[in-house]
């Protein structure tokens, strides 16, 4: 977010997945298709949308839960002593989290997600922690790992990696709000 309020996508993939959730949006999503195909960056209909979400939201809550806490990009995280262990485990926690829900990701989808997450050249860091590092006073900490530690914690899974993470996003935005 910059100062100016504006989203700015820093990142270099440009894919966007559409898809209906039920079959009577299927028209919709194909409408929807149809124009932003017409924009640069790739799109695909997927008719597995929740999953794509689900996908998505692993490897986003994952790696903003590990840029936020260490306030670091991912290369510099795994570049600790037990970093890796520490992205290792908040990945897992997300796998775990997706399965219980019934989003069990495909060997493919976490391939890429662990490109990502456990490449040690990576300069990656979530707008999250971009966020934080600019002293925004609003966060998606509730949407994103927050969400994902209470669907755990209805399960029975404790997610002590996210867990810490979200304990770290609440404080600082508790400070944000004084």
């Amino acid at each position: 977010l910059r100062e100016d309020g504006v989203v700015q996508q820093l990142g270099t993939s440009d894919r966007l997945f559409i898809g209906a959730r039920t079959p009577a949006l299927r028209s919709a999503a194909e409408d929807t298709l149809a124009l932003l195909a017409k924009s640069p960056g790739e799109c695909v209909l997927s008719d597995q949308i929740d999953q794509q979400l689900w996908n998505k939201w692993v490897m986003l809550c994952a790696g903003a839960a590990v840029t936020s806490l260490m306030r670091s990009s991912v290369g510099e995280i795994l570049g600790t002593t037990y970093g890796r262990n520490v992205v290792q485990a908040a990945l897992d926690e997300c796998l775990a989290v997706a399965r219980l829900e019934g989003f069990e990701l495909q060997r493919d989808a976490i391939a890429q997600i662990e490109g990502m997450l456990l490449n040690p050249s990576s300069i990656w860091i979530a707008s999250m922690a971009r966020d934080i590092e600019a002293g925004v006073a609003r966060l998606e900490a509730d949407s994103i790992v927050g969400d994902m530690v209470a669907r755990g914690m209805l399960h029975g899974l404790a997610c002590p990696t996210l867990q810490t993470a979200f304990t770290h996003l609440q404080a600082y935005l508790d400070r944000q709000q004084r």
